[in-house]
């Protein structure tokens, strides 16, 4: 638990998300290449799986796209460093079409926040005007904790949906692109079914995945990025 000033984390000096339009740069690499709206329309139902919550934005920005619609989205993901209520609301607020989501999530955040505890932390709650019930399962921990602990909290025969594989820049959090967090990740997948996004299209990213079993494609990336990653779990040779 930390400050943060200007979106830049200063655990690992780097942003929360894109200086020029976060909002559209969480729907550009990760909501619309892995097919939210699809999958709520085809089965009621999507589970996420992240790898960093940071200020909740890919969250908001998924609720956003998938607002029409009527569904539930089991979101999980991990932080070991969570923002306060107060500096997720300064991070939110230039976002003005994500000004209902932002006051109802912060409301859910405000009280798991502050009854925070290692492992799991689980809230639902629904934004007035949408029919899409979110029930956010946020792990406080270590991210291969966090991935063991994935397993079970799934339960038999369930597995992830859809990827957010977007920690820090490699450079500067490693620990979140390891060869081991992408074989985890894969254990949880569906074959030709679970879809990923990485706003990251390191070498060490890129190569990690397709070692795990996933396919890979490299995308225009969003603003003043030159790539971001994409695609499917394949399988394991």
């Amino acid at each position: 638990m930390h400050r943060v000033k200007d979106n830049i984390n200063n655990i690992f000096c780097d942003s929360y998300f894109s200086l020029d339009d976060g909002l559209g740069e969480r729907r550009q690499v990760f909501v619309i290449p892995n097919d939210i709206v699809g999958r709520i329309a085809k089965s009621s139902i999507v589970r996420c799986a992240e790898t960093g919550f940071g200020s909740g934005l890919s969250l908001a920005a998924t609720l956003l796209e998938a607002w029409q619609l009527s569904g539930s989205i089991e979101w999980y993901s991990v932080e070991a460093h969570p923002l306060s209520p107060q500096t997720i609301n300064a991070l939110l607020s230039p976002f003005e079409e994500i000004t209902l989501i932002k006051e109802t999530f912060l409301e859910t955040w405000k009280s798991m926040y502050e009854h925070l505890k290692p492992g799991w932390n689980d809230k639902t709650f629904t934004v007035l005007g949408s029919n899409i019930v979110v029930n956010l399962h946020l792990f406080f921990g270590d991210i291969n904790d966090y991935l063991d602990e994935l397993s079970k909290k799934l339960g038999l025969g369930n597995t992830i949906d859809a990827w957010f594989f977007d920690g820090h820049k490699p450079s500067l959090n490693p620990a979140m692109w390891t060869e081991q967090v992408f074989v985890k990740a894969a254990a949880l997948s569906l074959l030709g079914h679970s879809s990923f996004a990485s706003y990251s299209a390191a070498g060490i990213v890129k190569q990690g995945l397709r070692k795990a079993g996933f396919v890979v494609e490299r995308k225009k990336g969003f603003g003043r990025k030159h790539h971001r990653l994409c695609g499917y779990f394949g399988g394991r040779d």
